[in-house]
């Protein structure tokens, strides 16, 4: 398991200690009535900046925007720590900072870290994935043990910010890969993840697949079998013309300088030519293959869509682009590799010239001397004919070998196709509650959950899409118009991240979750009922559920009184009368 013990640093004048608690944890703030006109008061004292810092310390990698990086200056002594409880008397702590590596402690009780000696931890100077690695082993969840995955993985759903319950599956950066997530929250639902990981590794074999067929049947527009009887039509012509050239009756009484000519320089001059026509025929198909453009007008199929007044979804649009994007970035790839080819082609054909120049100027200074021009002229002519039937025969052979290179690929791809349809019914069957006990559970669960907390009756469910990989739905029952709503969606996306926490707080899983600004812009009745969700659940299953509060997100109640707030469940207290009001007691930054 993993439970958030305790946060703190080498400055505690400046970031007082943080000790979470089972249950309810709050995190409140108080805004005065000139901030919320201004509407800045979200983002001033830094109830969201304590989530950041959580996901920091457990091995977040961060880039130079994130707020210890982005004030370096400010925060460049600063020594921060999260101790982690992961057994009932074993402790783990992280500590961090703005820059360095990363240090890891285990102790059988609950420690103030900020003095040891050096000797103190265990693990020192480590990197972000040397820590991850040191962290997975330490925390040991049996949950993600058994699916192969890291304990970053899921704070997907430990770890909630304002912006990101509008996705309540999907939480990350939107255009994160399914297959990077999808098989993650499959395996929790009770979806097989190694079919899941396999029906995606296959999706982009098959894409190769097909892309290559596609490639090799452009460089010719015949088939094999036409392609099989033009060899024979030329192979024929070809023995007709090397008769012809066998039965030439030169009549001069030189032989052995015949045979030289014949055998010697004329052999040399015919693999020249038969070299030089091949790569003349290669320059020509790579010719044709870079006139080729991929046109893909987005903007069209945006347009035909406004035309006939419908909805073009912004996922289907971010495929459409994905679509365009990897196309376009093939042809780069693929034309790139044609202009280079095209250019040792192009200098192999100089040095091809430059030997049929001095070969024949050779034969014709030796033919003077043995034949009349007429009857040169006319060997000269069949030797011609030869030389490009050859190399006409060797380029046949050669579209001969693609496409059957094409047959193969098109063999793998049919039996990759059979093999992601078993996928794909694998898939689907699992999707069915009525075969998946674990998503049938935790779909209850999440029914009841959201029942409690806004009277209406919400599913769960998971289908197949057109391509076979699985869609994850939530729905209000007879209210479409409100689970499109924003305050009903974070309902939904806190209620369905509580589902999984409690259905698995008996195994190896999270502990806790961090909603940030789950309660605003929803109405008072479903405040208090998600409070009094939220408080209940934790108890009962032994959760540390954070939540941040603004004084105005307290709930009204009948009497017209504020909900009552147990100081006890407040972890940290944030208001903006003052520098000592904020997270971090020093002046805004």
């Amino acid at each position: 398991m993993i439970k958030l013990s305790k946060l703190y640093c080498n400055k505690p004048d400046t970031f007082p200690d943080i000790k979470f608690h089972d249950g309810l944890n709050i995190v409140y703030a108080a805004i005065s009535k000139n901030e919320k006109q201004k509407n800045t008061y979200s983002h001033s004292v830094g109830k969201t900046t304590l989530l950041e810092i959580v996901d920091y310390l457990l091995i977040k990698k961060i880039n130079k925007d994130f707020f210890l990086r982005a004030h370096k200056n400010i925060f460049i002594e600063y020594e921060f720590y999260l101790e982690v409880q992961v057994g009932n008397n074993i402790f783990v702590t992280i500590k961090r900072q703005v820059e360095g590596k990363i240090f890891l402690a285990t102790h059988s009780e609950s420690l103030d870290c900020r003095n040891s000696s050096p000797d103190f931890w265990s693990e020192k100077n480590l990197g972000i994935d040397s820590a991850k690695r040191k962290l997975n082993s330490i925390f040991a969840l049996g949950v993600l043990q058994r699916i192969e995955y890291d304990f970053r993985q899921g704070l997907r759903y430990c770890l909630r910010r304002q912006g990101d319950y509008s996705r309540t599956f999907k939480v990350k950066n939107i255009t994160e890969k399914d297959s990077s997530w999808k098989p993650y929250l499959g395996a929790l639902l009770g979806i097989n993840h190694s079919t899941l990981i396999e029906k995606y590794a296959l999706n982009e074999r098959i894409d190769k697949l097909d892309s290559a067929i596609r490639q090799v049947e452009g460089l010719s527009n015949t088939s094999s079998q036409a392609i099989e009887a033009e060899i024979q039509i030329a192979t024929t012509r070809l023995e007709e013309l090397k008769s012809l050239t066998n039965n030439f009756d030169f009549n001069v009484a030189d032989q052995k300088d015949i045979k030289y000519l014949v055998h010697n320089l004329d052999k040399q001059i015919s693999n020249l030519n038969n070299e030089l026509y091949t790569s003349e025929h290669q320059i020509k198909s790579i010719n044709e293959s870079l006139k080729a453009q991929f046109k893909f007008d987005v903007d069209a199929i945006r347009n035909l869509f406004d035309e006939i007044s419908l909805h073009l979804p912004d996922q289907l649009m971010h495929t459409y682009d994905d679509l365009v994007e990897i196309n376009e970035k093939l042809v780069k790839d693929r034309n790139t590799r044609l202009r280079k080819t095209k250019r040792t082609l192009e200098e192999k054909q100089k040095i091809i010239s430059k030997e049929l120049k001095a070969l024949n100027a050779d034969r014709g200074t030796l033919a003077q001397q043995l034949l009349d021009e007429d009857a040169f002229e006319r060997y000269k002519s069949l030797q011609a004919k030869i030389s490009k039937e050859e190399a006409n025969i060797a380029v046949l052979h050669e579209k001969l070998e693609k496409l059957d290179a094409t047959s193969e690929l098109r063999n793998e791809l049919h039996a990759a196709s059979s093999q992601q349809q078993q996928l794909i019914d694998k898939i689907s069957s699992d999707s069915r509650q009525s075969h998946n006990g674990v998503l049938k559970e935790i779909g209850k669960t999440f029914s009841a959950f959201v029942k409690f907390a806004t009277d209406l009756d919400a599913f769960l469910y998971v289908d197949v899409n057109k391509e076979g990989n699985p869609e994850f739905h939530t729905k209000l029952h007879d209210h479409s118009s409100q689970d499109k709503g924003e305050s009903f969606r974070q309902i939904i996306s806190g209620c369905f991240d509580l589902s999984l926490l409690t259905y698995y707080s008996s195994q190896g899983f999270y502990r806790f979750a961090y909603h940030d600004g789950l309660l605003e812009s929803i109405a008072d009745p479903l405040k208090v009922k998600v409070l009094e969700l939220w408080n209940k659940e934790a108890i009962n299953h032994g959760l540390q559920l954070i939540v941040t509060i603004h004084d105005s997100d307290i709930p009204l109640l009948d009497d017209g009184n504020k909900m009552p707030i147990d100081e006890q469940k407040i972890i940290r207290k944030l208001h903006d009368q003052g520098d000592d009001g904020r997270l971090f007691k020093m002046k805004a930054f």
